[in-house]
């Protein structure tokens, strides 16, 4: 059930038209019957075979961080159409126009679909603006006007969320200058890729804080100052019965 429901947002129009965009050119020229009326050979060249060679090793890279599978799908047609525009417009200049205006009212007529499910949001208004504070686990605490933050009315970093890491600043998003404030779109998948949550999971699992064996090591600790101390009384005790 959890394969069948991460598919279902595949069979909306953008995305199946987004993956036939994507290989609309290596379709066409393989396809029997359609090649031999388009193109002059029914059979991809070496220069092609490494062009989309080259394509899966750029999708493989790019999509290392992405956090769910609608993600890696938008990223691979992306880089997928860029190719297909490119062998197009390679081959025949009328046929790279007539692609080009596929994508174009592709993006114009079925973009991507957001998010329209239930909406649990926190919106901070007012005074609230002005100091903004968030406690977790009474270790961490984000100060606006410590870190550097702009409150102001018009300020282009609210929200902002910093990760931190043995008590330095990591990441920030979203980033910029004294002058102007990079963009940074606030979604689950952005913040996740961007703050690298998925890594850092991962090495939490790796290398988990057990709780119990800080608890033994004080003990082990507390119990060795303990004889140490006593070693020392019962020294000083026979050194006194010595003076007598």
């Amino acid at each position: 059930m959890a394969i069948v429901d991460s598919l279902k947002p595949f069979l909306r129009a953008h995305y199946i038209t987004n993956i036939i965009l994507a290989s609309l050119y290596f379709a066409l020229k393989t396809t029997p019957g359609v090649c031999s009326t388009l193109f002059k050979d029914c059979r991809l060249e070496l220069k092609e075979w490494e062009w989309l060679t080259f394509l899966g090793c750029i999708i493989v890279l790019k999509n290392r961080k992405q956090a769910n599978l609608t993600s890696y799908v938008g990223t691979a047609c992306m880089f997928g159409k860029v190719l297909n525009l490119i062998l197009f417009f390679k081959y025949s200049l009328a046929y790279g126009i007539l692609y080009f205006f596929l994508a174009l009212l592709h993006f114009v007529f079925l973009p991507q679909p957001v998010y329209d499910g239930p909406e649990d949001v926190t919106y901070f208004r007012g005074p609230n603006l002005q100091h903004l504070r968030c406690f977790r686990d009474i270790r961490s605490c984000v100060d606006g006007y410590r870190f550097g933050i702009d409150c102001s009315t018009w300020s282009k970093q609210l929200p902002t969320v910093i990760l931190f890491q043995e008590g330095k600043e990591k990441i920030r998003r979203p980033t910029g200058t004294k002058k102007t404030t990079l963009k940074f779109l606030f979604t689950k998948e952005s913040v996740i890729q961007a703050l690298e949550l998925n890594e850092l999971y991962g090495q939490c699992k790796k290398h988990p804080i057990h709780k119990n064996k800080g608890n033994k090591e004080k003990a082990a600790t507390a119990e060795n100052a303990a004889v140490e101390n006593a070693a020392v009384e019962n020294a000083a005790e026979e050194e006194t019965k010595k003076d007598k």
